[in-house]
Order: structure tokens, then sequence, then C-alpha cells
């Protein structure tokens, strides 16, 4: 899915016919890097050649496309109008072709973050502006707790409210986390660092109460459910809503058991509409997993049973559903999102969130699960 010319990522590859295809998405071309990235820690972590025949050639093509995608979007990053201070940005809309969104910005740090672990981007090249986008994200939040969703219009609090919020916050934590690690040398400013907690506080208490007033798609559960599981993690012991946040962690996960696949479909172990499918067990596993570690630091045994029981059954499906595409096909062998009557390609994003899935369960299962 690499595009061996302009070093960037397909978003279809059509198994049938063995093409490939660019769409104008930045927000899957940026997920697709940040997916990249895990795809990567897992090659290093396993220590296995994963089955490919040269995977140090592979793993030079996945790096060579995250730096890529990741300098094409970064490029000339343009002031966020709300904010009355200097240095707080959002991805510039001419390179973007659309509306700047905070899940623009959450996304290409979340894939800057993910190369800087592995060592993509050193702290001695030229800096990705961190902190400025880090401050853009954090100037689009409410006095409510809310995230605007779009720097043109910054009260704009619903659009895109099961996705945005989510991977904004999810990229808040991700960089709060790097720039406490004290081995990847990249820091952010430590006001700004004192801002993501304080702003994640807030959004708590408003994400946690609009998810308890309103019957909500399950994709808000999938991002809530990643960010504030990261912040469960940032919290200490002392903190007096830490319960509380991982109540509202462990809520989630088990309405997301409880979403129609997961419910219905997941037991056959089949499927009759395998891409539609694929999608919401997919989707919901790479959060499940999350859920699944809050259970654990809880000790709260029925859920820990109950999570590990849907993430096993899940990992399953996804082996039956690569088991769909002939492995002599062109493409798509291992992919996921594709099947059923009128889907034939398959959709980057969807087998994104399987691979950062299986690394997640790699990386548990190294902890003795």
């Amino acid at each position: 899915m690499v595009d061996s010319s302009s070093h960037r990522f397909f978003y279809y590859s059509y198994p049938p016919c063995g093409e490939c295809e660019h769409v104008h998405f930045p927000v899957r071309d940026l997920a697709a890097a940040w997916d990249a990235t895990k795809v990567l820690d897992f090659s290093f972590s396993a220590q296995t050649d994963c089955g490919f025949h040269n995977l140090p050639a592979l793993q030079f093509r996945l790096a060579d496309a995250i730096r890529t995608t990741v300098d094409f979007y970064s490029e000339s990053p343009t002031p966020v109008v709300v904010s009355k201070q200097d240095g707080v940005t959002c991805l510039n809309e001419d390179v973007l072709r659309e509306d700047a969104t905070i899940g623009h910005s959450a996304l290409v740090l979340l894939a800057w973050s993910g190369a800087c672990r592995l060592g993509i981007f050193l702290p001695n090249e030229p800096p990705m502006p961190i902190d400025s986008l880090t401050k853009g994200i954090l100037a689009m939040q409410l006095e409510t707790g809310a995230f605007g969703c779009t720097f043109k219009n910054p009260t704009e609090y619903l659009r895109g409210i099961a996705f945005f919020p989510g991977e904004a916050m999810l990229a808040l934590m991700d960089v709060y986390e790097l720039s406490r690690d004290t081995k990847t040398r990249h820091s952010l400013d430590a006001m700004v660092q004192d801002s993501i907690l304080s702003a994640m506080e807030q959004a708590f208490k408003f994400y946690s109460r609009h998810h308890e007033e309103n019957e909500l798609d399950v994709n808000y559960n999938i991002w809530q459910a990643q960010a504030f599981a990261r912040y469960y993690n940032a919290l200490s012991d002392s903190s007096a809503h830490k319960d509380a946040v991982a109540t509202y962690v462990l809520d989630l996960c088990h309405e997301v058991c409880e979403s129609r696949s997961w419910k219905y479909q997941l037991a056959r172990g089949s499927s009759f509409y395998v891409n539609l499918e694929t999608v919401e067990i997919v989707c919901g596993l790479d959060a499940l997993v999350e859920g699944l570690t809050v259970a654990q630091a809880l000790q709260d045994d029925h859920a820990v049973t109950k999570f590990r029981i849907h993430v096993t059954n899940a990992a399953r499906f996804v082996e039956w559903v690569q088991d769909q595409v002939p492995e002599d096909s062109l493409v798509g062998h291992g992919g996921l999102g594709y099947g059923g009557i009128q889907v034939l390609e398959q959709r980057l994003d969807v087998t994104g969130h399987g691979l950062s899935a299986m690394n997640k369960l790699h990386k548990l299962a190294m902890k003795g699960w």
C-alpha cells in the first residue's frame, strides 16, 4: 500500500484486479502514517522476520513513507485565529485542501510521536512544530470543556464529535507521554505539559456527561476509550477523579461489547457482511485492548474476564477475515475492510486499526497477558 514513485500511502487496493488507488483524504493519509509506526514498532520488538522475505527493506520503505507523509502535511503551519498568543498553529489549509480540524493536528502529532519513538525523526533534525500544534488543539477547548472541531468555527463542537475530540485528546496524551520519556529526548514546554492534564480534566467532565445524556455512535466510544485510558494512566493514585475516569473507560468498552457486530456476529466466528462487521469489530478491538489494561489495573475480575473473551474472539475473527482473500492475490491478502457483495476494496484505515490492536495485544502478551 506504499506508492514507490511518491513514497506515500495508497488508500484503496482492489484484490480482484490487483490495482491500488490514491484518494485525497488527509485524515486517512495521516492515520496511515501513524498506523505504519505501529507496524514498525511490532516488527522491531517481535524479533522475527514476520514472514517477510526482506524485512529490513520493508521497514525502510515504511519509515520513508511515514517521514514523507508527516513532512508534507506539517509544512508551513498557520496561526490559529482563536488564540491571541504567538506560536499557536494548525495545519495549512492550502496543503490540506479542506478546512483544518483538530483531527488533522491530532493525527500528524500521533504519526510524528510514533516516528520519534522509533528514531525516524531525530532530535538534531529541523523540529516539527509540536509545541505550536499542541497549543493549537488546546486553544480550541471551550469553557464547557468540549473541544471545537474546526479552526474556522471554533465554537462548533458537535461536528465530528465521534472522532475529532477523541483523536485530539489521544494526541495530547501521546505527546505528553513522549515528553516525559527521557529516552526519546523530545519534549514539550513544561507549561504545555501542565496545560494538557488540566485540559483533560475539563474534557472528562464534559464528554463523560455528554455520553451519559445522549445515545451516541459506537465510534464515540472507540476514540474516547483510548484517550481516557491514557489519561487514567497519567493520573496519580491520589487523584480525586481517577476512579471516575476508569469507570468511564470501562463503561465505554462494555458498550462496545454490546454493539451489534460484537454481540451477534462475532459469536459465530464468521460473518454474512464481512466488510461492515470487520470495520466495527476491528475498530472496537483497538479500544477494547485499552479497556482491558484499565480493568487489569483496577483488578476488576469481571471486566478482565469479559474483555479477554471478547478480545480473543475478535482476534480469531480477524484471522478468519484474512483467510477470505486468496494468498496469491496481488494486493489485499491480509488487508481488512474487503469483502461483501458491493465492497471490492481493501481500506487502509480498517487495516490500520487491526494492526494497532494486534500490536497492543502483543505488548500485553509480552507482559504475561
